[in-house]
C-alpha cells in the first residue's frame, strides 16, 4: 500500500477537506492558488466517491485546455497519483485509480451545462464562476445540484475571484444559508508568490480593485461613475503636441457620430516609464473619410497611428464597398487592431488604471482645454444595468481612447495542511 501526501496551504486544506458543506466556495485574489485548490478539491472528492462520476467546469471551452488541464496534470503528477487521460469527442476525461478503486472526472465548459443534466453524479465543480451571468450561474448551480445523487460525498464547490456583487455574494454571502460556506484566501497569504508579484499587482489595477483583486473581497465594479480615478484636479495637463512626434489616435466609429481622441507619448524623467497625454479631439464627424479629411487636414504630413474600434472590420460608416479601417490604411495611417474588440471591463479597467494604479502612480493625464468634450465625458458617463451607460453621447470619446490605452497600457486577474491519497 502506498501513501501520498500533498501540501496544500491553510485556506486550501480548509476548503479541500471540508466535504459535509453542500455548497462550498474558495474566494480569494489572483494568485492566492485558488487553482491548485480547486484541482486538489475534486480529487479529493474523487478519492471519496469511488466508482462515481464527476465533472470539473471552466467557464468557457478554451479554458479547459488553457487552464484546468494543465492544472489537474500537475497536481496529479506532484501527488503521484495512477491515472488514465481521455478525450471523448473533444471532451477531455480523468480515469484516478485508487487503491480501492476508480473514479471519472469529466473536464467540461461551464457554457454547455445543460449538457451533463442527465448524468448521475457525485460532484461538481465550477472554476471562476463569478465571470458567468449571474442568472445562468444560478441557473446551473440549482439543475446541476439535482444530478448530485450517486456518490458517499455528494458536493457542489467553486472558486473564484470575486467580480463585484454577482452570482457569488448572491448565493454564497447574501443567503445566509447554513449548507453554503466561504473559505476566503488573500493573495498575500500564498508564501510561495515571487517577491514582486503583489506590487506589479498593485501597478496593473486601480485601487478600488485592490481589494478584489488581492483580498478576495466584494466591491461594486458595476455601479457609479465608470472612470472614477479621472479628476481635472489631477489629470489636467499643460502637454500638447510638440509638431513632429508621432500621434497616437484612438476611434470609435459611429454613423454620422465618429470620434477620436489625439495622443502623444513621452517618458517619465524619474521612472522612464512610458506615458500618455490626451492632446486633442475630434467629435460628431459624419463617417470614415470626413475623419480622414479632418486629421490630414488638422495634421498634414505627420506620422498618424491609429487605434480604432475592431467592428470597423465589418460595419461601414461610409455604405461603401471598403471596410472603415482599409480606408484608414489606404489614407497611410498605422493601424494597431486586434481581430475583436477587448472585453469592455478590460477597457475600462485599464484606463482607470493608467489614470492612477493602486501605487498612486498616473500614467495617463488629458489635456482639459484641448478636449473638452472628452473630459466631460470622463466625468459624467454612469453605470446603467451593470454595463457603461450610452446615452446622452457620453461614450464615444471613452470608447475611442479605450481602445489606444488597452493597446498601450493593458491591466492585467500560510501554514500548510496535508491531504493524504491510498494508491
Amino acid at each position: 500500500m502506498k501513501h501520498h501526501s500533498v501540501n496544500l496551504l491553510w485556506h486550501q486544506g480548509m476548503f479541500v477537506m471540508d466535504c459535509d458543506t453542500p455548497y462550498i466556495l474558495l474566494l480569494g485574489g489572483f494568485g492566492s492558488g485558488k487553482t491548485l485548490g480547486f484541482c486538489a478539491k475534486a480529487v479529493y472528492l474523487a478519492y471519496l466517491n469511488l466508482g462515481g462520476v464527476g465533472a470539473i467546469m471552466e467557464p468557457t471551452g478554451p479554458l479547459i485546455k488553457d487552464i484546468l488541464v494543465p492544472a489537474m496534470d500537475e497536481f496529479l503528477e506532484g501527488a503521484k497519483i495512477p491515472h488514465k487521460f481521455q478525450a471523448n469527442n473533444g471532451n477531455p476525461n480523468y480515469i484516478l485509480r485508487f487503491r480501492r478503486g476508480t473514479t471519472t472526472i469529466w473536464c467540461r465548459s461551464a457554457e454547455n451545462w445543460r449538457r451533463h443534466i442527465g448524468s448521475n453524479l457525485s460532484f461538481v465543480g465550477v472554476d471562476e464562476i463569478d465571470t458567468i451571468k449571474k442568472d445562468e450561474a444560478t441557473a446551473m448551480v440549482r439543475k446541476v445540484n439535482a444530478r448530485l445523487r450517486k456518490g458517499e460525498k455528494l458536493q457542489f464547490f467553486c472558486a473564484s475571484t470575486p467580480e463585484g456583487f454577482k452570482f457569488c455574494y448572491e448565493f454564497f454571502e447574501k443567503s445566509g444559508d447554513p449548507d453554503r460556506k466561504t473559505i476566503r484566501a488573500r493573495t498575500k497569504d500564498n508564501p510561495h508568490l515571487p517577491a514582486d508579484y503583489i506590487p506589479r499587482l498593485e501597478k496593473l489595477y486601480p485601487p478600488n480593485l485592490i481589494a478584489a483583486y488581492l483580498d478576495g473581497r466584494y466591491v461594486n465594479l458595476t455601479s457609479g461613475n465608470v472612470y472614477p480615478n479621472f479628476s481635472r484636479a489631477t489629470h489636467d495637463t499643460p502637454v500638447t503636441e510638440n509638431g513632429i512626434e508621432p500621434l497616437h489616435i484612438g476611434m470609435d466609429f459611429n454613423v454620422t457620430n465618429m470620434s477620436a481622441v489625439v495622443h502623444v507619448t513621452r517618458r517619465c524623467d524619474k521612472t522612464g516609464l512610458e506615458l500618455a497625454f490626451a492632446v486633442d479631439e475630434f467629435s460628431k464627424l459624419y463617417d470614415t473619410p470626413a475623419m480622414i479629411a479632418s486629421i490630414k487636414n488638422r495634421y498634414p504630413g505627420r506620422m498618424i497611428i491609429v487605434y480604432p474600434d475592431a467592428s470597423g472590420q465589418q460595419r461601414h460608416t461610409t455604405g461603401a464597398s471598403q471596410t472603415d479601417l482599409s480606408l484608414l490604411r489606404q489614407a497611410g495611417f498605422t493601424v494597431v487592431v486586434d481581430g475583436t474588440n477587448p472585453a469592455i471591463k478590460d477597457r475600462v479597467l485599464s484606463m482607470n488604471t493608467a489614470f492612477c494604479d493602486a501605487s498612486g502612480f498616473v500614467r495617463y493625464r488629458v489635456n482639459v482645454v484641448k478636449c473638452p468634450k472628452y473630459a466631460e465625458c470622463l466625468e459624467q458617463q454612469i453605470y446603467k444595468d451593470g454595463m457603461p451607460d450610452k446615452a446622452n453621447d457620453t461614450d464615444h470619446p471613452n470608447d475611442a481612447s479605450g481602445y489606444f490605452i488597452n493597446q498601450k497600457f493593458p491591466a492585467g486577474r500560510t501554514g500548510l495542511t496535508s491531504v493524504r491519497f491510498k494508491v
